[in-house]
């Protein structure tokens, strides 16, 4: 996404799927909506599993938090979006 960004002269920054998406939609022709769901999936599950203490009051570590359906439900929507980019870069 980053990439389509820079051809679209926009220096992007930050880590945010959504609002990555949002700035790609603000510079180009593209009707990107479709994408919001997962892109707020994503970006829920960003930071959580990777620090121990993101979940207060919570005790068990964040890996134990997740299941492989969590996963899967990402993947899928990160598939979904790099597709998209990978053919907008192709075009």
């Amino acid at each position: 996404m980053k990439a389509v960004l820079y051809l679209n002269r926009v220096e992007a920054k930050g880590h945010s799927v959504l609002e990555l998406l949002e700035n790609l939609e603000e510079v180009s022709d593209l009707e990107l909506k479709e994408f919001y769901a997962s892109a707020r999936l994503l970006d829920k599950h960003y930071a959580p599993p990777r620090y121990p203490n993101l979940h207060p009051g919570i005790p068990l570590p964040s890996y134990k938090l997740y299941s492989e359906e969590d996963a899967e439900r990402c993947i899928e929507s990160a598939r979904k979006i790099v597709e998209f980019m990978k053919k907008l870069l192709e075009s």
